[in-house]
């Protein structure tokens, strides 16, 4: 119905938000999907999906149905400083020091869109309740961290030893990236490194950046680290 509405001048868009997930329908929907979306002339697909590698084997894998069906775009994280002025204004209708709040969130979310906004969701309620803690984005996080306690628990069970090994060496790095070659001789050997971090990318927990590769929940990264001190 929409291939016929459509037209060259105005070609419908059809967003399909964790496609990734169509790796989970059911043997073959990928074929099944590819072979209806490849007959549609006068329509624009823009799939969406938020665990990047597999997203990557989706559309890199030769294999798979969707090989080079279109381009790949990754999406970077906000710049802080347009997170900065947005928080800034909108924290400052309940807080005299909404530059500092902003700040301490995104030197925490480190501008992800989701953990950003969760935080500051979490901060907002804490300011609403007139909140007198001085450590007012620690207790936020605290929060959080106790609100998924269970859900990161299970999490962490599904790892073998490498991978626990892996994760808790860049949970408790001071900068976010680690790269495989430069950091093999703490963690282990480079294949072993790289094995780890692949597996760790499949579940979504860390994703690879231009410098390397990095935790993307920073609150999971705040749990490990309790969890090691404790």
């Amino acid at each position: 119905m929409l291939d016929k509405i459509g037209n060259a001048k105005n070609r419908p868009v059809v967003v399909l938000d964790e496609f990734q997930d169509i790796l989970k329908l059911g043997p073959g929907m990928d074929k099944k999907l590819r072979a209806i979306m490849q007959q549609h002339q006068m329509l624009n697909y823009v799939l969406l999906g938020s665990q990047e590698s597999l997203m990557r084997e989706i559309f890199e894998d030769k294999k798979s149905p969707f090989y080079h069906f279109g381009i790949l775009f990754p999406l970077e994280k906000i710049e802080k400083k347009h997170f900065q002025k947005y928080l800034s204004d909108k924290f400052a209708n309940v807080s005299d020091d909404a530059e500092i709040i902003a700040g301490d969130i995104l030197e925490i979310t480190e501008g992800h869109p989701y953990y950003t906004q969760q935080l500051a969701y979490n901060m907002w309620n804490l300011l609403d309740d007139n909140s007198t803690n001085q450590n007012i984005v620690n207790k936020a996080v605290e929060e959080i961290i106790h609100l998924h306690d269970h859900d990161y628990e299970r999490l962490w069970t599904t790892f073998n030893q490498t991978d626990k090994q892996t994760i808790t060496f860049m949970a408790l790095r001071d900068d976010a990236e680690i790269s495989p070659l430069s950091h093999q001789a703490d963690i282990g050997p480079a294949s072993t490194v790289y094995s780890s971090l692949k597996r760790l990318m499949v579940t979504g927990c860390v994703i690879k950046t231009n410098n390397g590769y990095e935790l993307d929940d920073p609150f999971f990264k705040r749990w490990i680290v309790l969890r090691r001190n404790q």
